[in-house]
């Protein structure tokens, strides 16, 4: 169905019919799970217990979908088998306790925030000690369809009055910590990655709208304070910066 774009409903008028199977019972669907399950056990045997974490994590890089591969293919339009998205299923059927140890100290220490400057954010314009460390939790977002952070994980930071306020987003590609995670966190600013502009013309209501991706074009890291600029919009040819090194027409960074 994938490799033809197969729907249902779709009809066609000469076709050959090659073959019909019958449905797999669900005693042979239980078969070949247990026979799958006895592939991996038989591999992880055959590793050295010290070795065995190495393995993992090499299985995992082979056997899950990395995020940055799958945008580039779609940006630079590669065949999407290519690139299939992967299902990680092996790794944790081979080496469970290896992945379960992974989970005693927290993995992802540093994370990217981003929607700083939403009116949801209730710490607005405040300047953070990046020595200093503050109480966060992350929480499902709470925001209507529509808002900038809806269907997102948000961080809240406890204020000097002991309650914990809305102050932004985790950004989609950073540690996505699961909701109800509690930790300490000192904020570190980073670079400009957005920038709401306000587009006012004579005899026009004023329309607000969002640049996105600053970091990648000639403002990257500048900061602006409300002033007045002047902004040309669809005159200006966009450079293409997905791909930085390619060797054949293949991406090497």
């Amino acid at each position: 169905m994938t490799d033809y774009n197969l729907k249902p409903g779709m009809a066609t008028n000469g076709a050959s019919l090659i073959e019909l199977k019958p449905q797999l019972s669900l005693e042979k669907t239980k078969l070949m799970f247990q026979q799958a399950y006895q592939t991996a056990e038989a591999f992880r045997a055959n590793i050295p217990q010290l070795e065995r974490l190495s393995a993992a994590a090499a299985a995992w890089n082979i056997a899950a979908s990395r995020q940055d591969e799958l945008e580039v293919a779609r940006k630079e339009n590669v065949d999407s088998l290519a690139f299939a998205k992967k299902v990680s299923n092996f790794a944790f059927a081979a080496f469970p306790n290896e992945i379960i140890s992974r989970l005693n100290e927290l993995q992802f220490t540093n994370l990217k925030l981003v929607t700083l400057s939403n009116e949801a954010n209730q710490f607005l314009g405040k300047d953070w000690n990046p020595l200093e460390l503050h109480p966060v939790e992350i929480r499902a977002s709470h925001h209507p369809p529509g808002h900038e952070r809806h269907v997102s994980r948000l961080v809240f930071v406890q204020d000097s009055d002991g309650e914990y306020k809305e102050f932004a987003m985790l950004e989609t590609r950073t540690g996505q910590l699961p909701i109800g995670t509690k930790a300490q966190a000192n904020m570190v600013g980073g670079e400009t990655f957005t920038a709401n502009a306000t587009i006012q013309l004579p005899g026009i209501e004023p329309v607000e709208i969002t640049i996105r991706e600053l970091s990648k074009f000639s403002y990257a890291g500048q900061t602006f304070n409300s002033e007045p600029v002047t902004l040309e919009i669809g005159t200006v040819p966009v450079p293409e910066q997905s791909v930085k090194i390619k060797i054949d027409g293949k991406t090497v960074s």
